[in-house]
């Protein structure tokens, strides 16, 4: 059986692999996914978020086109929840898996 470290381990690193896959398809792409996410929770009032809310806001506004693999937005949440942009805030289902929880985020409040 898989531990939970190893399956973290493993989830970061896919998400490190699809980042770069979109790097490489479209330079600049990981930085313009995390400004975009950055920016997000500020302009929606601070309400919580799933990821394809995120990205449904980056492509409509312009700020990130659609990677060539949508697991390439794991880079950009883990990145964000990382420097304590994000913080998990529990699951909600969702439509971009067929109804199946995904991750619900919420703005972290910044000590600095």
């Amino acid at each position: 059986m898989t531990s939970l470290a190893t399956a973290n381990h493993t989830g970061h690193a896919a998400a490190e692999a699809a980042g770069a896959h979109a790097e490489r398809a479209q330079a600049g792409w990981k930085e313009d996914a995390y400004r975009a996410l950055v920016a997000y929770p500020a302009r929606q009032g601070g309400r919580e978020f799933l990821a394809e809310d995120v990205r449904a806001f980056a492509i409509e506004l312009g700020l990130a086109a659609d990677p060539v693999e949508l697991r390439a937005w794991g880079h950009a949440l883990l990145r964000a929840k990382r420097e304590g942009v994000i913080t998990p805030a529990g699951y909600r289902s969702a439509a971009s898996s067929n109804g199946g929880p995904k991750v619900l985020w919420k703005a972290a409040l910044r000590l600095t």
